[in-house]
Formats: structure tokens, sequence, C-alpha cells
């Protein structure tokens, strides 16, 4: 689980079948407020997550690749 001060919302990435994931959205007081499943998040690897102003970075799950996807709610 990791904290994002900037938009005060705790994530936790949920480990789907065949390897992809969906992302958890909490409040500070733990109580959920929203999801997204596999399908709509392109294909990532959590463990590889950068919090910052802009948003959420998060590593492409390809092994090989070093790129990242810039994921943000508004």
């Amino acid at each position: 689980m990791y904290y994002d001060a900037y938009r005060k919302v705790y994530l936790r990435f949920k480990k789907d079948d065949k390897a992809s994931y969906s992302l958890l959205l909490y409040d500070t007081d733990f109580r959920w407020l929203n999801a997204f499943g596999s399908e709509q998040l392109p294909s990532i690897d959590p463990d590889h997550l950068l919090i910052a102003p802009e948003g959420w970075w998060v590593r492409k799950a390809e092994a090989q690749k070093t790129d990242y996807y810039l994921l943000s709610i508004r």
C-alpha cells in the first residue's frame, strides 16, 4: 500500500489473474473511494511506483522496458 500526500489517498494494487493488476483507492480513514480494474489500466509493474505532484509514475510490465506510464486522478 502506498500513500499519496499530494492527493491524500492510499493506493493498493491487487493482483488479478494472468499477472494483471487492479488499483484500489482509499481515503485517509481507509474508506474505499474507487477501483480501477485491469481492463482500465495499462500493463504495469506496481513494484516500481513513484508518487509525484503530476500523478503516479508506474513502470511498464515488460521486463526489458524501462518506460513508465503516468497515471493520475482528478
